[in-house]
């Protein structure tokens, strides 16, 4: 199971996300995003954690905290080896991260009723757009 730790905001050094372990019940908090050491920079957190269509990573929206919350890219998290990708993406604005129709793709949606696909690493695959 994923949560993101009621803790997670009040951290001054970095965010993160909890994984608990079927077999033990034990909570781990993986390091996901690092923020900023000097203040007014915008602070980066993690949210809407969710499952790869194949059950094996999560990918969460990242964001500025703060009145703004501008997204600012997507976070891939493999549970087994503790890694944290966090990929930035220009122009997302207030986009929300969800995964494509594999575990190696993510969407979302951009101004004016674009969807766009990216690939894992930030680059665009595909766009659609309203008539």
């Amino acid at each position: 199971m994923a949560s993101l730790s009621s803790t997670r905001l009040q951290r001054k050094d970095f965010g993160t996300i909890r994984l608990r372990e079927r077999a033990t019940g034990r909570d781990r908090d993986l390091r996901t995003v690092d923020k900023p050491a000097t203040p007014p920079s915008p602070a980066p957190a993690v949210f809407r954690p969710a499952w790869s269509p194949d059950g094996r990573r999560l990918l969460a929206t990242v964001v500025e905290a703060g009145e703004s919350a501008r997204t600012m890219g997507f976070a891939v998290v493999d549970p087994v080896t503790g890694t944290v990708e966090v990929t930035r993406v220009a122009g997302a604005e207030q986009a929300r991260y969800a995964w494509g129709a594999d575990a190696g793709s993510v969407v979302h949606g951009a101004s004016g009723g674009v969807v766009k696909v990216l690939a894992l690493d930030g680059k665009e695959l595909l766009w659609f757009t309203r008539k």
